[in-house]
């Protein structure tokens, strides 16, 4: 396996290049595509960098007194080489945050107090505990799946996290969906991108937007002009029961290609923590070159098989229903998935993407030996971890072992390697 080095770099922070705000409707001109290529060195994938957090000791206890409050102190993030000073530090995260210990994850706003501040042309880190995951591989691992099969995905890999120099353990380091992500991914960044939150469901509301900014669903960009009208439309479309109409006007609206490519992977990952499952941990996109949504996942820490959430049992998602895959109490409707593949061309494309993935010298075929290479990539850096909720012959044991989730309530983590091994046969014999 290669060597895997840091890149050290010179430049300095930017401070509020081409494009220093977050919404389009704020006089701010647009960022330019070039400040994605900026943080290529902090997102390289089969990398491990340094990051290093200052914060006082009074801010400190501030965090812990309420970790949930999602407060901002100020501290210094250091990083490749660079120093940025006065950024906000939060705890951030909902179950992984509730099991945490004291492994909290962070999150870094570089211009909370220092307006259009930027590291390497990103204005919020990531760094994700992996506490929910004992290999600490599947963040990570279900992220560039999804990118290799033509997902449009946030970039991840991994950090070593230190705080007022103490090493507090191995992270993720996973890249934020905002409208850096979104000119590095897309032509144009100006469109209307919301957050999902629980129970976002798409299923129609009615025609007010009050209906629909109630919480389940936030949007990220474009909150002056408030147009809501898109999101809407669509789920007015998803309500019909006629198919022959959803064939012919979901494409225009829904980038139906990509958005059945991160169908497949996601439901042979087992992943119950999306749309899918809980209707939760994704954005919508609407490109404006091409006027159609874009679905993008977001959260993959329990993706591989991770059961105990919503009843699942290991053996019910070993065994997940490829053209059904929901929870077993599902809360509402999911259109997008059930109206979707009523449609026999929607569905047989679907079906393709799945013979793809699962094809001898395809993406899945290729997990054991990257799954391997990654935990030699990690090893060190998280027997070395001293907050981890895990022992060192748990995670050691995690590529083919079974093991407890944090707190230790059943059912255990399935091994990721052995998901793999077994998932496989399973979705290949329920293919028609």
């Amino acid at each position: 396996m290669r060597a895997f080095a840091i890149l050290v770099l010179a430049a300095s922070v930017d401070c509020g290049g081409p494009g220093g705000g977050d919404t389009d409707d704020s006089g701010i001109p647009a960022i330019d595509a070039a400040v994605g290529t900026l943080s290529d060195p902090f997102y390289e994938t089969g990398a491990i960098v340094d990051v290093r957090l200052t914060i006082a000791a009074a801010d400190l206890a501030t965090l812990d007194a309420d970790p949930f409050a999602r407060v901002y102190v100020s501290g210094r993030f250091e990083a490749l080489g660079q120093v940025v000073d006065n950024v906000g530090i939060r705890y951030k995260g909902n179950s992984s945050l509730a099991r945490a210990g004291t492994k909290k994850s962070f999150n870094v706003d570089m211009n909370e107090y220092v307006a259009d501040q930027r590291f390497l042309g990103r204005n919020e880190i990531n760094l994700n505990n992996t506490v929910l995951d004992p290999s600490m591989e599947r963040e990570v691992s279900a992220y560039e799946l999804f990118r290799e099969l033509g997902v449009i995905a946030p970039r991840a890999n991994y950090a070593r996290v230190y705080v007022n120099d103490e090493y507090w353990g191995l992270y993720v380091n996973v890249e934020e969906v905002d409208k850096r992500f979104l000119a590095r991914t897309f032509a144009d960044n100006d469109g209307n991108l919301y957050k999902q939150s629980s129970t976002a469901s798409l299923e129609y509301r009615g025609a007010l937007p009050t209906a629909y900014d109630d919480g389940t669903y936030r949007k990220q960009t474009n909150e002056i002009a408030n147009d809501w009208s898109d999101l809407i439309a669509l789920c007015e479309l998803l309500a019909s029961n006629d198919m022959t109409r959803i064939e012919r006007e979901l494409p225009p609206r829904l980038d139906v290609g990509r958005y059945l490519r991160w169908l497949a992977a996601n439901t042979y990952l087992s992943h119950i923590d999306a749309y899918t499952g809980f209707a939760n941990n994704y954005y919508l996109y609407r490109d404006p070159t091409s006027g159609r949504f874009v679905y993008i996942p977001w959260d993959l820490d329990i993706t591989f098989g991770t059961a105990g959430h919503g009843g699942t049992t290991t053996e019910y998602l070993l065994d997940w229903n490829i053209y059904d895959p929901q929870v077993p109490s599902p809360v509402g409707m999911r259109p997008m998935l059930t109206k979707v593949l009523a449609v026999p061309a929607f569905r047989a494309q679907y079906t393709s993407v799945l013979v793809e993935l699962l094809a001898d010298g395809g993406l899945v075929a290729g997990l054991p030996t990257k799954l391997t290479q990654r935990r030699d990539l990690i090893q060190s850096a998280a027997l070395d971890d001293p907050r981890k909720p895990y022992t060192d012959a748990e995670f050691t044991s995690t590529l083919d072992g079974d093991v407890l989730a944090t707190g230790g309530s059943p059912p255990p983590v399935i091994g990721i390697r052995r998901f793999v091994t077994e998932r496989t046969p399973r979705v290949r014999a329920q293919l028609p």
